[in-house]
């Protein structure tokens, strides 16, 4: 899998529909659109891609996901030009995540390791090398986790594990308990039931006691409180597996992504 840099300019072209793109991905886990890949024809389906904004206002990265569709050519993005027969070279993407703000500001893309790659491009495409991008994927990982509310937020801890509180934020999001979390992890551990990672090994100590909490019945079918096993109704997930077991809807099982990392194991033998 390659990854890929597009580019957004709001000067050039205001996202109209930007917040009901992100809304969509906080409800159900991602937003189907199209986007405009420069003067590239090789970008292949399932290809990585990071959005990056450019402009004087607020450059940096703000969104990223996979490459859905092959190359095709559909009137171009700027109005003007459209109405003249311009084309676009375009494919069909997938986002899994989108930032009003950048999640990486472009200061910090110039600055080691990233600054070996050209972040200011004329038009989107650009291949990232692999090296560039395992940097950017490992830091945006992080970045989103700390500010996406995809993954809901807990409630401060209360006498009984009480969960499913609505409350509107873009979309609603289902508040958790603290408790009933520090209990599945009393139980369980810190270690990923899908593909056993702990993350304080991989990272060192600033991953220490960071794991996702993933419930096994989704909150959003549940649709309104109710008494939380932690033992039973919650596990421990890293950040990447809980991103893959809401890339469906309903929800993978813990069981079918062991099977989708199992699978690629063996090919890779």
């Amino acid at each position: 899998m390659r990854t890929f840099l597009f580019t957004w300019n709001p000067k050039l072209w205001p996202w109209t529909y930007l917040d009901k793109s992100i809304s969509q991905i906080e409800s159900q886990g991602f937003s189907d659109d199209k986007w405009s890949c420069g003067v590239r024809r090789d970008i292949d389906i399932d290809d990585r891609f990071f959005l990056i904004r450019l402009g004087p206002d607020k450059p940096g990265l703000v969104g990223s996901g996979i490459v859905t569709s092959m190359t095709f050519d559909r009137p171009h993005w700027d109005q003007q030009r459209a109405s003249v027969g311009d084309t676009a070279i375009s494919v069909k993407v997938r986002f899994d995540a989108i930032t009003n703000e950048p999640a990486i500001p472009i200061a910090e893309l110039e600055q080691p390791p990233f600054d070996n790659f050209n972040w200011h491009p004329r038009s989107g495409g650009m291949l990232i090398p692999l090296e560039i991008a395992a940097a950017v994927e490992q830091l945006w990982a992080s970045r989103i986790s700390a500010i996406t509310t995809r993954f809901p937020e807990e409630l401060p801890a209360s006498p009984t594990y009480v969960e499913g509180l609505a409350r509107q934020v873009v979309v609603n999001a289902y508040e958790r308990n603290e408790k009933a979390r520090s209990k599945c992890l009393a139980h369980h551990g810190y270690a990923c039931v899908c593909c056993g990672i702990l993350l304080e090994a991989a990272y060192g100590e600033i991953a220490q006691d960071f794991i996702h909490v993933h419930h096994l019945v989704p909150l959003c079918e549940i649709g309104e409180a109710y008494v939380v096993d932690p033992v039973n109704d919650l596990v421990p997930v890293c950040p990447n597996c809980h991103a893959i077991i809401h890339r469906r809807t309903p929800p993978l099982s813990i069981g079918e992504v062991k099977v989708l990392l199992a699978t690629i194991q063996r090919t890779q033998v």
